[in-house]
């Protein structure tokens, strides 16, 4: 089913954006994710909340405001990270030559086998894991190790307390310190 948005509905939610304290949502996951005013992306990422937040409310069915507002935040929050960690991916990748100490002879440092083999070393582990957990363990592991969330907000997203939370991250370390690399 092609469902089309139209105009009105943009504009309406353009304006649940505007009024009263609704673009609060943005600069709160703004400073979650601490970027500051001082950060000079700070205002593309004020743009992109915008743009998300308007977005997420026409795809939301929720029928109170607060309930609007928490799913707008989650998306806005989830569209901040996945635009971060592009962008630092794309700037790892940037060369930006020291002016003052340009060399032509000057060979670029590459990374240490020590730090490479770390990484290689983690990812077979998180791999190795996500083929013996369960499936709340595989929930938590990606949480927590991909997304980087607490057990409060690990807990808020797939609805259950905390204490499960804990169960399930000391189920995975227990599994984590059975496997040899």
């Amino acid at each position: 089913m092609n469902h089309e948005i139209t105009n009105e509905q943009y504009n309406e939610a353009f304006e649940f954006l505007t009024e009263g304290d609704h673009e609060v949502v943005i600069f709160g996951v703004l400073r979650r994710l601490h970027i500051q005013p001082n950060q000079e992306y700070y205002d593309d990422m004020v743009q992109e909340g915008r743009l998300v937040f308007v977005h997420a409310y026409l795809k939301t069915s929720a029928t109170t405001e607060k309930q609007k507002l928490v799913f707008i935040y989650q998306k806005v929050y989830w569209s901040m990270l996945d635009y971060l960690r592009k962008q630092s991916s794309v700037n790892d990748h940037k060369y930006v030559p020291d002016d003052s100490a340009r060399n032509e002879e000057e060979l670029f440092e590459l990374p240490t086998n020590h730090s490479y083999e770390v990484e290689c070393e983690t990812q077979t582990m998180f791999a190795e894991l996500m083929d013996i957990c369960t499936q709340d363990e595989k929930q938590y592991l990606l949480s927590a190790y991909k997304y980087g969330l607490n057990a409060t907000e690990i807990a808020s997203q797939y609805g259950v307390s905390r204490p499960t939370v804990y169960k399930w991250k000391r189920s995975v370390l227990q599994k984590a310190k059975n496997i040899e690399i």
